[in-house]
């Protein structure tokens, strides 16, 4: 049974996959939509052609051979029959919580079982003994090339190996389940009722450094006046999002807040705003102006009783 899994934009620049025949890359992506939640499948050349790749003439079994050889797939044997293993599978995909396996052995560990030509556990040519190698298949590293959600970043992938929270298989239904609690209990944040997280929380939480920033600006939320209606989480995820949380943007309330996030000047008496008379051929606040006309109509007494007044004011 085919199910719906996630392809990331690291599939299209991994130069390991562009090695291989295009319909390689092609049934690569359709083995994940095959395999249950472990990663794991029935080998039958077949059946698989019949479902990815019903209308090209191909051998499965090559294009196989192909994935195996730079360690996407393990194909192995266990008891007599043959099964395919989509190496990091746990990892890039996040299985509906309700999905159940369909209890498949898992690969050997060890060379004493029954493997299929040419795929072992391990990449070829490189050694178990070998410096900085446990004989893992690069594709389960925490260094992998397929799939990777920046594949020419590699700093990115060097802070992943220092953290531990991508060491284990299904980190991201584990980080996501802490998160939300959190979230969901904290004022000012839109409770999410979502059994499965947002489009986009995964990429985020895989992003280096950006769980501990959430975290924090998770617990700032609160004093977070600015938003008048609670705030989503997935205006949250949105990058740079956290950042501003706490560099405390959002801390004063939206109504002092001007278009560049200052506070806005106190407001203009309009008593004394001055606009610009063409009566007069000046500019008169409102005040001004009902007294220019006044005199105009007295045929100048009050200005002239004004001037008296104030020369005789000078005398004295």
């Amino acid at each position: 049974m085919a199910r719906t899994r996630l392809l990331k934009p690291g599939f299209f620049s991994n130069d390991q996959l562009a090695e291989c025949d295009p319909l390689a890359r092609l049934l690569f992506a359709g083995l994940w939509t095959l395999a249950d939640r472990d990663g794991r499948l029935e080998c039958r050349h077949a059946k698989i052609k019949a479902q990815v790749l019903p209308y090209d003439d191909c051998d499965v079994a090559v294009l196989l051979e192909q994935l195996a050889a730079r360690d996407f797939v393990q194909v192995y044997t266990v008891d007599g029959r043959t099964y395919v293993q989509v190496n990091g599978f746990a990892k890039h995909q996040n299985p509906h919580h309700k999905e159940t396996s369909d209890g498949l052995p898992e690969p050997p560990k060890n060379t004493g079982e029954t493997q299929s030509p040419g795929n072992t556990a391990t990449s070829p040519g490189i050694s178990e003994t070998s410096p900085g190698n446990t004989g893992t298949s690069p594709a389960l590293t925490l260094n992998p090339l397929p799939l990777t959600l920046n594949p020419s970043d590699t700093h990115t992938h060097r802070a992943r190996e220092a953290d531990s929270e991508f060491r284990k298989p299904g980190w991201a239904a584990t980080e996501w389940a802490a998160f939300v609690a959190a979230w969901n209990s904290t004022q000012r944040a839109a409770k999410w009722d979502g059994l499965t997280p947002p489009d986009g929380w995964v990429d985020a939480a895989a992003s280096p450094g950006w769980l501990q920033k959430a975290r924090q600006a998770v617990q700032r939320l609160p004093r977070c006046q600015y938003f008048g209606n609670p705030l989503a989480v997935t205006q949250f995820i949105q990058p740079g999002w956290a950042d501003r949380i706490l560099a405390g943007e959002f801390d004063n309330a939206k109504a002092k807040h001007g278009r560049n996030g200052d506070e806005r000047p106190p407001p203009v008496d309009q008593a004394k705003r001055r606009f610009y008379r063409a009566d007069a051929g000046k500019q008169m606040t409102d005040a001004e102006h009902a007294a220019w006309i006044r005199d105009q109509r007295s045929g100048g007494i009050v200005s002239t009783l004004a001037t008296a007044t104030r020369l005789k004011e000078e005398d004295l």
